[in-house]
């Protein structure tokens, strides 16, 4: 069809950006394709035991909730269960959501008119500053997040604005946002603001109703892992987000730090401004400083579209923008942003329709009143755009210079890890602080010493009992005869009386929390035989990795 032209376009673009990085990759890993983080192969190594063998967990025999993301983990164990099993079906995944996920967006726009070089801007637009490529490399849920998001927020939006409401209208709210929720549980930001919206408006049956089903994947999560020993969050989601007792100091520090640190300065991802160590307090990062722009540029377009627009669409427009704000809000104030633009980048998505469907709301009054300046003023409107913008294109820009080396740092030390492991040590223990590619290439019996994938270690550190001396004992506990690890997150207090036999070390790091592992065993009998097995895979190993053999 005519109309769906931009659509199109933009398809072909995605596919062209898509060949291109299959193509960079491939160069940078001698032919292999590998994912810019090792968290994909957490969610593959959950998806393969619960398809596989009913556990959810990163071995076979115990629980563990190390997967942030229950929705995209059941559909990977359901592709897993019909005998596919390689590791390209998380990229898959993400290549077919973000393909509907454009035409979704394309579907909106048709919905408010917008004409045909307005929607392939917004397209392109989207694809560019999210950025899709960046995000799918991942081979995470982050796309099917996003796309989830946005049915569920043009449902809520428009039942917001009709007088009658039909059930289908409700329980189809409900069904976006339980897949949404289960997508990320981040998306109750988004839950909790359009329920608020929706309550204003005096609409509490269809409040009730969506948060109800909404809510339904993280009641059942919660019953399910409580059942096994978890918690009600899964433990990635605790443990980022703990932060000590409670108390009247340590609350008057979270205020500050959310006041202060996070809504004006944008930066959730460091220690903030008032830490007693001065060289603590580093600038906003790029992620941060976007959705504070976020927060200043849709409320300002909301209010502009309340004083000029006219209509329903305008009107929806407007609801639009005051969810996403309020969730934005919350986000910044409560979750993390960054580690590969991927945490904001449902916000930044839903931030660019948003800020299309308010623009367009307003269009004739906007040219009207451009035509009616002068240069002086067109100059200082240059400058606020500048200023209102650079941070989503710095972003991005970010994003397009590490994407490409993230995935062969991935490939180059994470899948050799997992590889070594598959070939001399399957069935036995191994600890392990990055847990994805061992756990899902080899058979090995992987022992999490961070605590994502291993319940008990989790409950250590949110109780904190966690300790070198309480890993030791867990450690030797549960037989575990070789660690591969990274030697600067611990003291020596851990790793003492093991006998260090080997490190890799790779080069140009721009994801790994280190450029080296290495390699202990933690009983001195065992060391000759790991000596050995390292010596024998060193001809294995991408020749930009540095291998030393004690």
């Amino acid at each position: 069809m005519k109309q769906n032209k931009p659509l199109y376009f933009a398809w072909i673009f995605l596919t062209a950006l898509l060949v291109y990085s299959w193509i960079r990759i491939s160069q940078l890993t001698g032919g292999h394709f590998c994912y810019s983080l090792d968290d994909a192969f957490i969610h593959m190594a959950v998806a393969k035991n619960f398809g596989l063998h009913g556990v959810w967990g990163i071995t076979p025999d115990a629980y563990g909730s190390a997967s942030s993301s229950p929705l995209f983990t059941v559909i990977l164990a359901i592709i897993f269960r019909t005998g596919v099993n390689g590791y390209m079906v998380g990229f898959w995944i993400n290549v077919v959501a973000a393909y509907w996920l454009l035409y979704s967006v394309h579907r909106v726009l048709l919905k408010y008119a917008m004409p045909a070089t307005g929607r392939l801007l917004v397209l392109f637009s989207l694809i560019i500053l999210l950025p899709f490529t960046v995000i799918i490399l991942t081979g995470m849920e982050h796309l099917l997040h996003l796309w989830f998001s946005l049915l569920f927020l043009q449902t809520v939006v428009e039942m917001i604005s009709e007088d009658r409401i039909s059930t289908k209208q409700m329980l189809l709210s409900g069904a976006y946002g339980a897949l949404m929720v289960g997508a990320r549980f981040e998306a109750l930001f988004l839950l909790g603001a359009a329920g608020l919206l929706l309550l204003y408006f005096r609409k509490i049956k269809v409040a009730l109703i969506m948060g109800i089903l909404a809510v339904l994947p993280v009641v059942l999560f919660a019953v399910i892992s409580v059942a096994y020993g978890g918690y009600i969050l899964p433990n990635s989601v605790l443990l980022k987000s703990s932060g000590g007792a409670a108390g009247p100091g340590s609350m008057a520090q979270a205020l500050q730090e959310v006041l202060i640190y996070r809504l004006m300065y944008g930066n959730s991802t460091v220690q903030g401004l008032f830490h007693s160590d001065a060289s603590k307090a580093y600038a906003s990062s790029i992620s941060g400083t976007s959705l504070i722009r976020v927060l200043i540029i849709v409320p300002v377009l909301v209010l502009l579209v309340k004083a000029k627009g006219a209509g329903a669409r305008a009107q929806q427009a407007m609801y639009f923008g005051i969810v996403l704000t309020i969730a934005c809000a919350l986000h910044m104030a409560l979750a993390a942003v960054g580690w590969m633009f991927r945490y904001e980048a449902y916000l930044v998505g839903l931030a660019i329709i948003s800020i299309a469907l308010l623009l367009w709301s307003i269009w004739p009054q906007v040219v009207s009143w451009y035509q009616g300046i002068g240069l002086p003023q067109k100059a200082i409107l240059c400058l606020l755009l500048f200023f209102a913008g650079s941070p989503f294109l710095a972003r991005a820009v970010a994003g397009y210079r590490v994407q490409h080396r993230a995935c062969r740092n991935i490939y180059e030390q994470q899948v050799q890890m997992g590889t070594f492991l598959k070939q001399y040590y399957g069935g036995v223990s191994v600890a392990a602080n990055d847990i994805g590619a061992v756990s899902f290439l080899s058979d090995s019996r992987i022992m999490d010493v961070w605590g994502l994938g291993n319940n008990e270690i989790a409950r250590s550190k949110l109780t904190g009992t966690y300790s070198n001396d309480y890993l030791k004992t867990f450690l030797n506990k549960e037989g575990v005869k070789v660690a591969v690890i990274y030697k600067d997150w611990y003291g020596p207090a851990l790793y003492n009386k093991w006998t260090e036999v080997g490190s890799w070390a790779i080069q140009d790091n721009v994801v790994c929390a280190d450029r080296i592992v290495h390699f202990f065993a933690l009983d001195s009998t065992d060391a000759p035989a790991l000596r050995k097995h390292l010596e024998a895979f060193k001809a294995s190993l991408p020749a930009s990795v540095e291998a030393k053999v004690y």
